[in-house]
């Protein structure tokens, strides 16, 4: 039963994106979102974020459960990039479009906050906590 269980649970673990012809030198960012991990409890009580498009790249892959076929973590090349971002709570969803300039190596996270009748989302370093990048629009030249 229990390797069943392992082998159904890693089947649902966050798809990573990574754009065609990523180069490694230098090493790319990694970005991921700040979702509820796969828990016994029903998928539909989860607060899930999915990166939708990466510039103009769709990131949607065909898979077996339509609830997994965006992916919750990406590799970007060092640059500025626009995230298209989904969020997803019981039958209540957002969509934003944010920008952010990524760095060789580091780590991001999309984080979220609910407010009112709407979610936040916004860009972190991992590690410092400094919010980068910002609503799409609003970039610096």
């Amino acid at each position: 039963m229990a390797p069943a269980l392992a082998l159904l649970l890693g089947a649902c673990a966050p798809a990573l994106y990574t754009p065609p012809h990523l180069a490694q030198d230098p090493p790319p960012a990694h970005v991921v979102t700040d979702s509820d991990e796969v828990t016994l409890v029903p998928k539909n009580l989860h607060q899930e974020i999915y990166i939708t498009r990466v510039d103009d790249a769709s990131t949607y892959r065909l898979c077996w459960n339509i609830s997994l076929c965006w992916p919750k973590q990406a590799l970007l090349p060092p640059g500025r990039h626009h995230l298209q971002l989904h969020y997803e709570m019981i039958a209540v969803y957002a969509n934003a479009l944010l920008w952010l300039d990524a760095e060789p190596g580091q780590s991001y996270i999309v984080r979220r906050k609910l407010e009112g009748y709407g979610v936040r989302l916004w860009v972190e370093e991992v590690g410092t906590g400094k919010v980068v990048g910002g609503i799409a629009g609003s970039e610096p030249p």
